[in-house]
């Protein structure tokens, strides 16, 4: 029997919200992001949970609040994409990121904490996340 692990995804750390300005970048002093938190097991989506905010601001960091629960019966990787919400033109993507997660000690004493960032010209942030196991080893 496989065991459940629950992935609680806390906050998002906004360093680079968007290019604002006069030439080349968009108007306004804030952003509007719409962010899409995925655990894949194998490769295969197993959940998906969006998470929008407007107002986002350079140098700021936003709760997320958000947690899945999964069945481990393989391989875990976690992944984000996004895009920044444009009201007058195409949306941006926002740079995504991925990582794998083989099992690890601390998933057993209150979950091991994570940190994983991504960035371009436009966009610079982090994604602050934890794992741990929800359900005994089997005997």
């Amino acid at each position: 029997m496989a065991r459940i692990v629950r992935i609680t995804w806390d906050s998002v750390q906004v360093s680079k919200s968007e290019n604002y300005g006069t030439f080349g970048g968009e108007p306004g002093k804030s952003a509007e992001w719409r962010l899409h938190f995925v655990v894949k097991i194998d490769g295969e989506e197993r959940r998906c949970e969006v998470w929008e905010k407007d107002g986002i601001r350079d140098n700021n960091t936003y709760r997320t609040d958000r947690h899945m629960d999964v069945e481990l019966d393989g391989g875990l990787s976690i992944e984000v994409t996004g895009q920044e919400i444009d009201d007058f033109s195409d949306s941006d993507r926002i740079p995504g990121l991925k990582r794998n997660h083989p099992p690890e000690p601390g998933w057993e004493t209150g979950g091991t904490a994570y940190r994983k960032s991504a960035r371009n010209l436009d966009f610079d942030y982090a994604v602050h996340y934890r794992i741990q196991y929800l359900s005994e080893a089997p005997p």
